[in-house]
């Protein structure tokens, strides 16, 4: 039987690329299952930190806090980033990169390799004639995503709006220069998880306004920022109305924040506080009705996340991974560029809202985020939930599609396939 193998290629770096990954690998998953009887497919999960030399990762490191702190407080200069003489540094850098990575392990040998992130396919030791699905996990085009490599690339993007500007050429932070050709890029829909996109199939926002209380999460960003607004929610939001899920991914300062806060407001006992301490992995309930997910595993807590999304109706959270779709959103404020960008198109689909637009402290900001939650409706969430089924969820599953396909001749495995590969 014919075997086809795949790469999906990705960065630790906050958890948006990590959920992309993992939906285009439970796509996969279920995709194998139905076509078991026409060919093998091998897919794994590839984090560039395991193919990186330890002195590139520092490096890599440094200039991505710097690149995300030009892009959040000096705008200016980062569009300035995108123009072709700092594309041709960016190439030098990689090159330079890829030198310094010589003594790294090779990438095994992958027919295709679907990149969430691109400097691993672009740094790491790689077959010249793998080929590249890239996608782009934000509302954004930016000229880092497009920069050529030895392989044919084709692009994926989650809206058709985006396609559009990008072949237009009114993406303002992606150089002309870069600009695909019409039929490379594709425009896939947002990415939800496998559990999350049966979830929104099948409904179960009836299921869950039916109980007592509304299940409502808080997710903190996979970088950590916004601390001090989730902490503040805690003294301020209403248990008798809602049951708060805290997500604290793998950020151990921020759970034994939310313990300490929790059993100073008499919200969290010392006997209940105990065992998360001693294993910090899993999801942790206390008597007064909240919640904290928390692992020290960075996937597994992103795993965890993602199967708890669709046992809830709203997230609270910065705009970072609108595409991944599945959950309305109550939206903090954006850090970086491309969350702008993220947090206003979630707007205008209609399944988002801002909680605010005005400049205040975190602890503000908080008080504000457990007022919101309090006093939302059922008729608010049902709206938010009814435009967010409008969007096409299927982007892991066109994206798992279109790899096998592009990878074998039998014209069988593409007429089974033939229901996730209508890209537009």
């Amino acid at each position: 039987m014919e075997k086809v193998s795949i790469g999906i290629s990705t960065t630790s770096m906050g958890n948006g690329h990590l959920m992309k990954a993992f939906a285009v690998a439970g796509a996969l998953e279920e995709i194998k299952e139905r076509i078991s009887d026409l060919i093998d497919i091998e897919y794994k999960v590839l984090d560039e930190k395991d193919y990186f030399h330890p002195f590139m990762r520092y490096n890599k490191r440094f200039v991505e806090t710097v690149n995300n702190l030009i892009s959040n407080y000096v705008p200016s200069i980062y569009k300035r980033m995108t123009l072709k003489s700092n594309i041709n540094l960016i190439r030098f850098s990689e090159d330079l990169f890829r030198k310094i990575n010589f003594m790294s392990r090779p990438l095994k040998l992958y027919d295709i390799i679907i990149s969430t992130y691109p400097p691993l396919e672009r740094i790491a030791k790689i077959d010249k004639n793998t080929k590249i699905i890239r996608l782009l996990p934000d509302i954004f085009g930016h000229s880092f995503y497009f920069i050529d490599t030895s392989s044919k690339s084709i692009y994926v993007v989650p809206d058709s709006g985006l396609r559009s500007r990008i072949l237009s050429g009114g993406e303002p932070y992606l150089d002309k220069s870069l600009i695909p050709r019409k039929e490379d890029i594709f425009t896939a829909g947002i990415f939800a998880s496998r559990e999350n996109y049966h979830s929104i199939i099948n409904n179960k926002l009836k299921e869950m306004l039916k109980k007592k209380k509304l299940n409502i999460m808080l997710q903190l960003g996979g970088a950590g920022a916004q601390q001090d607004i989730y902490i503040s929610t805690l003294a301020k939001i209403n248990l008798e109305k809602i049951s708060p899920l805290y997500v604290a991914h793998s950020n151990r300062k921020f759970f034994n924040r939310l313990l300490k806060e929790g059993y100073r407001l008499g919200l969290m006992s010392k006997k209940e506080i105990s065992p998360a301490i001693k294993e910090q992995k899993g999801l942790y309930k206390f008597n007064s009705g909240i919640s904290i997910l928390y692992h020290k595993n960075r996937k597994l807590a992103v795993q965890l996340l993602e199967r708890e999304k669709s046992n809830n109706i709203l997230n609270v959270v910065k705009p970072g991974d609108v595409t991944s779709g599945s959950i309305p959103h109550l939206l903090l404020p954006p850090i970086g560029t491309q969350e702008i960008e993220n947090g206003n198109w979630a707007v205008e689909k209609g399944f988002a809202k801002w909680i605010t637009n005005k400049k205040l402290s975190e602890k503000e900001l908080g008080e504000l985020a457990a007022e919101t939650i309090n006093r939302i409706t059922t008729s608010e969430i049902e709206e938010m939930h009814l435009n967010l089924k409008k969007l096409d969820h299927s982007g892991a599953y066109k994206t798992a599609a279109r790899a096998i396909v592009m990878t074998t001749p039998n014209r069988n495995v593409k007429n089974r396939l033939s229901s996730f590969l209508s890209l537009s």
